[in-house]
């Protein structure tokens, strides 16, 4: 029992379940869209998505070097890598419009992390935007990079679906920004904090 604890603990850790959730909608819009799946950016999403995640969450733990890195922070680390690896594969199978989206969205993932100035924050901790950018993030791998590589066409369709995706990864991290809720610097402005 304790070594299939120790299993699904790593399986939560290193954000596997995160890219289900992600790899799932990226096959939600195509069926939703009834273009046939393309696995390439499915799997794009799925690979990058623990490699960003893993990126966002350890980075710090990473760069601090005053703990000794545990084992399972190692094996975290070993399969961020070979997600970034696998990632940069089908990110190569995607078309070149698809490829400027996703690089976007990365440029995004890091801004998140990294400041863009020295000795300036970082854009998870301006006032009031971090579950924006976590939302536009999610948008663009799940809706916009299956429709912009599959060459749909953009129109009133897409802007619902959009606002539609928008609604529910809001809803889903609110869940977290309320548990954080107690954590969090006042002075980031999260949506609880400004409501309650």
């Amino acid at each position: 029992m304790k070594s299939f604890k120790q299993i699904f603990d790593f399986y939560l850790d290193s954000s596997i379940h995160v890219a289900f959730s992600c790899f799932a909608l990226v096959n939600c819009t195509y069926l939703i869209l009834n273009i046939s799946i393309n696995y390439s950016v499915a799997l794009f999403a799925f690979f990058g998505t623990i490699a960003g995640y893993n990126f966002v969450k350890f980075d710090a733990l990473a760069r601090s070097k005053k703990n000794k890195m545990s084992w399972k922070l190692k094996a975290i680390t070993g399969l961020s890598f070979f997600s970034i690896f696998i990632g940069i594969y089908y990110f190569l199978e995607l078309q070149k419009i698809t490829k400027i989206i996703a690089a976007l969205v990365l440029i995004l993932t890091i801004l998140y992390t990294l400041p863009f100035f020295p000795n300036k924050k970082n854009a998870r901790n301006w006032a009031g935007f971090k579950i924006y950018i976590v939302t536009i993030c999610w948008i663009g791998v799940t809706v916009l990079l299956p429709i912009i590589n599959s060459g749909y066409r953009i129109n009133l369709e897409i802007g619902i679906l959009i606002f539609q995706r928008f609604l529910l990864i809001f809803s889903l991290i609110l869940i977290f920004e309320i548990k954080d809720f107690i954590n969090d610097d006042p002075h980031l402005k999260t949506v609880p904090q400004q409501i309650g």
